[in-house]
């Protein structure tokens, strides 16, 4: 064999081509001890969920107890003795190489709770998940309880605040955060030793949650400054929700913001001559015309890079100074996705609309009223008929 040839590095080669499932990964670890060996640091490389974090250490830590809910019987994991440190060294040592971790409380797997004090009582050591990089964390399960519970331990550190103080970690993602979370996010970015991506999923920002929806801007606020960047998804609907926009706009660390208006009219905003100063993807819907037109006028010049608007209703004069502030302020290729699904004022002004987007080449999803338009031979017509991508997308509908 010439010795330049390592069938290790050619094996990882073969196991890190990015074709293969992780169940491709699997068949090749049972071939061989040397797969094995290949395969497996690959396949601890990301977690869907800490079950199998928690089965690492010894089999007396935990142990099963039958349950009952919804006629459905299923086993859960709950505390069975007391963690001792030596028990996170095999954890340390097989997720030596993890760089993403999902933290999903899962009713039907694990008693958080149990979990939980466990874990408090004595914690992993420092760094023990050195190069995890990517932590994804829903707060609730099927039970509508999840790490939510946890924060009943106020002055205690938990396992989510440890998560979040490893050395490597760069992004952090939450879903459906609740409102206890929420006081402790900002200490918990804050103990983050880098600037890290933080993407957010507000849920429901409505009348009823107007303490919730202060509690959130005031913490992305304190923490705006340590942020890498900021992903924002919300639905507001309520008297003030112009007043959340328009503190949403000071963040300096948003560049992604995906917002849902939902009978909100917006008639008393006032955005500020400098706001969204990083934003670079929008996603809007049911937002009134002229709201995304000051939000276009505010963002720099050409820096908005992906715009996503489903509009409820439109006039032949909103659509032609919505589409010529994108002129303006955006590349043409900007515009990606356009959905009118309300009425215009009649079929003239509807072809206005079709007529005033064509001069966006990336637009990938058009849709006008009940498309009374024959919209693929328009837009064909309009646009550059030898453009695939136009055939393409428009004749798939």
């Amino acid at each position: 064999m010439h010795p330049a040839l390592d069938v290790y590095d050619i094996q990882r080669l073969i196991a890190l081509d990015g074709s293969l499932q992780s169940s491709d990964l699997y068949h090749l670890a049972l071939v061989s001890r040397s797969w094995q060996d290949v395969a497996d640091p690959i396949l601890w490389e990301e977690l869907p969920s800490i079950t199998p974090l928690l089965k690492l250490m010894p089999k007396d830590v935990w142990t099963y107890e039958t349950r009952f809910k919804f006629w459905v019987t299923f086993d859960v994991i709950v505390s069975a003795r007391k963690i001792r440190l030596e028990d996170w060294d095999p954890i340390s040592r097989k997720l030596r190489n993890l760089r993403t971790l999902r933290v999903h409380p899962d009713c039907e797997r694990e008693d958080w709770a149990s979990i939980d004090l466990a874990i408090l009582e004595c914690p992993p050591p420092a760094g023990f998940l050195a190069l995890l990089r990517n932590l994804s964390v829903s707060c609730t399960c099927c039970d509508g309880h999840g790490i939510d519970c946890w924060l009943e331990y106020k002055m205690r550190p938990n396992f989510l605040a440890i998560l979040f103080a490893q050395p490597q970690l760069r992004a952090i993602r939450i879903e459906n955060i609740y409102d206890r979370l929420v006081p402790r996010l900002p200490s918990m970015i804050l103990a983050c030793d880098n600037p890290v991506s933080l993407d957010i999923d507000g849920g429901y920002l409505g009348e009823a949650n107007r303490i919730y929806n202060e509690f959130l801007i005031e913490a992305m606020l304190s923490v705006d400054s340590r942020l890498a960047d900021l992903s924002l998804h919300i639905n507001i609907s309520h008297p003030a929700s112009a007043d959340v926009l328009a503190q949403i706009s000071r963040l300096r660390s948003l560049t992604d913001l995906d917002i849902s208006l939902t009978y909100s009219t917006m008639d008393n905003l006032a955005l500020a001559a400098r706001c969204f100063p990083s934003l670079r993807r929008l996603k809007i819907k049911d937002g009134p015309p002229r709201l995304i037109v000051q939000i276009l006028r505010a963002v720099p010049t050409r820096q908005m890079e992906y715009l996503d608007c489903h509009i409820y209703y439109i006039s032949a004069r909103e659509i032609e100074e919505l589409c010529e502030t994108m002129h303006d302020h955006c590349d043409h290729d900007t515009l990606r996705s356009f959905k009118l699904i309300g009425w215009l004022e009649d079929d003239v002004a509807e072809m206005r609309v079709i007529q005033a987007l064509a001069a966006f080449t990336r637009l990938e999803h058009l849709r006008v009223l009940e498309e009374r338009v024959d919209i693929t031979e328009f837009m064909s017509a309009a646009a550059n008929p030898d453009d695939e991508y136009w055939s393409r997308e428009l004749k798939e509908r």
